[in-house]
């Protein structure tokens, strides 16, 4: 599963197919009843037609309980408490987050991208920050314990080293402006902000990767600070100590690799050896600069979050690599993308997007967001998906909706974090 190869390829799968049209794309033969017979290589390229959420028994996808479909693409999402997740019923905003369970304290640990001042999602390069807030129960509202880093702070991902969790973000205080204190109910005026406040970034942005003990550390360490911008930096480290780095630039996703989880790295389309069709040099920083293919660009793939999952429900299953996306697609609505991999080198993306922009709750009530962004995902101690996190922008109702008792007007712009449960079994 962990094996690092020297280079990278991805595939574009043009599915829905059906069995017998992947197998002739893949040029695998084999016995109608079964996989037995095949080579090893063979035997296990087959799932791939499952998206490795799943085998391939009698040419049918049987899938692990977290995913369904012909090709087990899509996930088995559960209707979703209200209120659960980070401000779904406040009047802040928040943007996307990671989370994991804390044994040292016994609840779940989440460290989120929140709007400070009342302000909404179109204000976020100058009020994001980063909170740590937690909660007993995945269905309850997480409550801010800590700020991690204060605005401007954004996309926080966290992934395990070992005994360590890595964090993953972006910015610091000076990247921008202060933030501006003209919104309300987390909302943002259509007004400029006052000045000396709020716009775009003013300046250098850096991807910054921190390391800690416990979740709930009141100093993380500053290992690295790597690149400069809005990349939705997320990294896995495998046990060799290698690490891969996924990223964005202009909605489209890269990955490099290095060593170290510190880097060196080599980031962005100005770097002349990491280019595509020029061939990559020494620096193993370059080697997998690119790693999907022009037709899954051109979706707008964004927001990467890296998990492994294992490959069955036994004890002893072997792993495989997984990635999320934030995916455009072309009609600019929000839907996810995923990608697989046996090796951490060669990805395959699904055409089969793995969640759509209808949520269910469990009052029965229904909503179509309007966004649904950055999906991470929340795992059990065997690595199973249990819940899908995203960052979301719900549309106006009677109750929720900008403010209008006022002479300023305000934008649309009021986002939370929501935690749906995916099927378990």
């Amino acid at each position: 599963m962990w094996l690092l190869l020297l280079a990278a390829t991805a595939t574009v799968s043009a599915r829905p197919l059906s069995f017998e049209e992947w197998q002739s794309q893949h040029a695998i033969e084999f016995g109608s009843d079964a996989v037995g017979g095949l080579e090893s290589d063979d035997e296990l390229r087959v799932h791939e037609y499952c998206n490795l959420n799943g085998h391939l028994e009698k040419q049918l996808c049987q899938c692990l309980p977290a995913w369904r479909g012909a090709t087990c693409g899509e996930l088995v999402l559960l209707p979703v408490v209200r209120g659960a997740g980070m401000h779904a019923n406040a009047d802040l905003s928040s943007w996307g987050g990671s989370v994991a369970w804390d044994p040292d304290t016994s609840r779940w640990q989440g460290f989120f991208n929140e709007l400070v001042s009342g302000c909404g999602i179109n204000s976020w390069e100058s009020n994001s920050r980063i909170v740590r807030a937690s909660t007993d129960d995945l269905d309850k509202p997480f409550k801010i314990e800590a700020v991690i880093k204060p605005a401007f702070g954004s996309e926080p991902t966290l992934t395990r080293m070992g005994d360590q969790w890595l964090l993953y973000s972006i910015g610091n205080q000076s990247s921008t402006l202060p933030p501006r204190t003209d919104c309300r109910e987390g909302y943002t005026p259509k007004a400029h902000p006052p000045k000396g406040t709020g716009g775009n970034f003013h300046g250098f942005v850096p991807v910054e990767i921190r390391s800690s003990d416990n979740l709930t550390s009141d100093s993380w360490t500053l290992e690295s600070t790597i690149g400069n911008g809005d990349f939705n930096p997320a990294g896995y480290v495998f046990p060799n100590g290698s690490t891969i780095l996924m990223w964005r630039h202009l909605a489209r996703t890269h990955m490099v690799s290095a060593t170290d989880f510190r880097g060196p790295f080599a980031f962005n389309g100005s770097d002349q050896s990491c280019l595509i069709n020029h061939a990559y040099p020494d620096d193993p920083g370059c080697r997998w600069w690119r790693f999907l293919g022009t037709a899954a660009d051109s979706r707008g793939i964004e927001d990467p979050v890296i998990f492994v999952q294992p490959d069955s429900l036994s004890s002893d299953s072997d792993s495989t690599d997984h990635v999320t996306f934030h995916a455009l697609f072309h009609d600019h609505k929000s839907y996810g993308g995923h990608a697989f991999s046996r090796d951490g080198a060669t990805w395959t993306f699904s055409d089969t997007a793995p969640f759509g922009n209808v949520v269910n709750f469990t009052d029965g009530t229904s909503i179509e967001l309007q966004r649904r962004e950055r999906p991470h995902v929340i795992l059990n101690e065997r690595g199973f998906m249990t819940h899908l996190l995203s960052a979301v922008q719900p549309p106006p109702t009677a109750a929720k909706h900008p403010p209008t008792a006022t002479k300023m007007e305000f934008q649309n712009d009021f986002t939370f974090t929501m935690i749906q449960p995916v099927q378990t079994n």
